[in-house]
């Protein structure tokens, strides 16, 4: 019953992680190459950004 649940929880993870790497972000077109592999990046060093640890545009140099 238990890796059931588990299992739900990480399928349902999995598609909102989709769902905000599919989002349209106003001037995404500007970044050469994938918008998804941008919007990867920003979410792997999401919690450094949201603690004013690195910026976005640290990620980009």
């Amino acid at each position: 019953m238990q890796s059931t649940e588990a299992h739900m929880k990480e399928k349902q993870r999995r598609e909102k992680i989709e769902i905000i790497f599919s989002h349209m972000v106003k001037g995404e077109s500007y970044f050469h190459g994938s918008s998804y592999q941008w919007k990867n990046i920003v979410y792997q060093n999401y919690n450094r950004i949201q603690q004013k640890e690195l910026e976005v545009e640290q990620l980009i140099s």
